[in-house]
C-alpha cells in the first residue's frame, strides 16, 4: 500500500482564510470611518469655541470699522491655524472650519451680542455644537434650520439632533457682548 501525502492548504481552507480576512477588513474600515467623523466633530467644536471665545474677549474692543466681528479676528489673527479666511475687497467674511463648514461672526444689536452663525455643518457635528457646554453665561440661545427659531442656551440632544435633521442645516449661537473686568458674568 502506497500513502500519498500531499502538503498545502485546500481550497475550502484558502475561501475560509479570505472570508476572515474580509470580516475583519469591512470591521476595520467602520471604525475607520467613526474615528473619522469623530474626529471632524471634534475640530469643528474646538475651533468654534476659539473663535467664539476670542470674539468673547474682543467684544469691548469691537469698532463699526472691521466691518464684522470675522474680519476684526481675522485683522488680529485670532483664528486658529489649519482655518481658512475667506475674503472680498480684502476683508474677511467667514472662516471655512474642518469638513468646509463656513463660519462668520456678526454684531447684534449694536454690539449689545454677537452671533456665530455656521453653515454647511454636517448635522452630527451640528449638534454636538449645539449641545456643547460652553461654560459660560455668556451664551444667550443656541438655534438650527429655520432662522428665528431660537431655543434656550441649555439645548437638549434630542431638541438639538430634529433642529439639526435638515440635509444642510444653519446653526446660530448668540452670545452677550461687551463684558468690562469690573463685570462678571451673568451681571
Amino acid at each position: 500500500m502506497h500513502i500519498i501525502s500531499e502538503k498545502g492548504r485546500s481550497m475550502i481552507e484558502m475561501l475560509g482564510v479570505l472570508a476572515i480576512i474580509g470580516v475583519l477588513t469591512v470591521g476595520s474600515l467602520s471604525i475607520i470611518g467613526k474615528a473619522r467623523q469623530q474626529y471632524t466633530i471634534t475640530q469643528i467644536l474646538s475651533e468654534t469655541t476659539t473663535l467664539a471665545s476670542n470674539a468673547r474677549k474682543m467684544t469691548c474692543d469691537y469698532d463699526d470699522a472691521y466691518g464684522s466681528y470675522t474680519n476684526m479676528l481675522y485683522r488680529s489673527d485670532a483664528y486658529p491655524d489649519g482655518v481658512t479666511v475667506e475674503k472680498d475687497n480684502g476683508k474677511a467674511t467667514k472662516f471655512i472650519l474642518t469638513s468646509d463648514t463656513e463660519l462668520a461672526i456678526e454684531s447684534v444689536n449694536d454690539n449689545a451680542a454677537f452671533q456665530v452663525i455656521l453653515s454647511n455643518i454636517p448635522n452630527p457635528a451640528c449638534v454636538a455644537v449645539m449641545t456643547a457646554d460652553w461654560n459660560s453665561n455668556s451664551l444667550i440661545s443656541a438655534s438650527a434650520g429655520v432662522e428665528g427659531e431660537g431655543t434656550a442656551k441649555t439645548v437638549e440632544l434630542d431638541n438639538a439632533a430634529t433642529a439639526c435633521s435638515s440635509a444642510s442645516p444653519t446653526l446660530t449661537l448668540t452670545f452677550s457682548g461687551c463684558l468690562r473686568a469690573d463685570q462678571t458674568e451673568g451681571e
